[in-house]
Parts: C-alpha cells; structure tokens; sequence
C-alpha cells in the first residue's frame, strides 16, 4: 500500500497533462476454487456479481485507477472420506467489498492493458453443505473466510467513447479460508483454497478522458 502512494502523487505532479474521468461498472465473476488439501474436489464455477465505481487520474499512456466494488465470490467443492464412503458437497456465498488499485497501460484510445493488487474485505458469508443420500442442507456456522484476503488482477479493456468493458484474471495470494468444523462429519476441515476467478464488466466512464 505504501509503494502505490508515491506513484499516485507522481501523477498528480504531472499538472496540467493529467485526465481524470470517474465511471460506473457492473458484471459477473466467475469463480473456480484451487484447492491445496487433497481430500477435496473442486467442482464447476460458480458466478456471482460484481458492481462499484472507478476513478482514473491518466497522464499519455499509463493511468493509475482505483476502485470500490461489491463482489460476490461463491465456490462449490466436495469432501470425501474413505472412512464414511460419503461425499459432503459445500457451497459458498462470500460477500466483499473490493477495493482495486490497478495500473493500465493504453494503446490509443480504445485499448488497454490493466493488472494491479485487490484487497477483499468480507462483508458477509454464508457456506451450506448436503451429505450423500441426507436430503438435509445444513449450514455452517463457525466463520469460514479471512476478513481481508489478498489477490491480484491483470487483464484487458476494451473503451469506444465513454463505454468500457473489461475482462480481469485475479488470483488469491493468501489462502481465503479458516478451519472450520463441520457438524454433520464431526471433524474440522480447512479447504486450503485460493480464489481463481474470471470477471466480466461494462462501464460507463465520464470526465475530460
């Protein structure tokens, strides 16, 4: 956080040159778990959406743009135990609050280049499991994700006027979940997952850019 700083008033020192144009974007994230414990199988992504503003200070072809996003992250992973015979499916509801910093790199005026860190801060998470042959969905009820996670974008934009849509990559680089215990099992479980996710946006930007 202290690295991003000086950069931000390096380009606030570039005077009159600098643009600055705020904006609106919403879409979907498409999220996939990796997992690091081997006694669990992700399964298909999951979406959820993803909304919030950007504001961007440009100066040629770099800019420099922060945001405040609503995320949902959910993810879907199944346990299994030689013990038991039984699959436990898992689906995750997380909700965030994003906050992006990312640095885009322009190629004219309708192409860019963009990555940069995000900081999640969970808001609000709701993680619900069903046993094999148990028509019973049960809730957990030990707090299951960190509340701040750490991960990092990097992707494309697409911008014709004041219109913006964007694909992003971000990647956790902490693992986004505690252990947690698991009633209907009797055991404790920590799934050792990092979100890996796919975001889809359109925006609406509006300034001198």
């Amino acid at each position: 956080m202290k690295r991003l700083i000086p950069i931000f008033f390096l380009i606030l020192s570039m005077g009159s040159e600098a643009q600055f144009t705020f904006g609106l974007r919403a879409g979907l994230n498409s999220n996939k778990y990796i997992l690091e414990n081997n006694t669990l199988s992700v399964e298909n992504a999951r979406f959820g959406f993803v909304g919030g503003m950007f504001f961007r200070i440009q100066s040629g072809f770099f800019s420099f743009q922060p945001e405040v996003l609503y995320s949902q992250k959910n993810g879907k992973y199944t346990y299994s135990t030689l013990e038991s015979g039984l699959d436990t499916l898992f689906k995750n509801n997380f909700n965030f609050v994003d906050i992006p910093f990312i640095f885009n790199l322009h190629f004219g005026k309708a192409v860019r280049l963009n990555s940069g860190p995000v900081f999640n801060l969970l808001l609000k998470e709701d993680v619900r499991y069903i046993i094999e042959n148990d028509a019973n969905i049960n809730s957990i009820t030990d707090q299951v994700s960190n509340v701040i996670n750490v991960a990092w974008q990097a992707g494309f934009g697409l911008e014709i006027k004041n219109i913006c849509f964007d694909i992003r990559y971000e990647y956790s680089l902490n693992k986004v979940m505690q252990t947690f215990y698991i009633p209907g099992a009797g055991i404790n479980l920590n799934p050792e997952a990092r979100n890996s996710l796919w975001q889809f946006t359109l925006g609406i930007k509006f300034g001198n850019n």
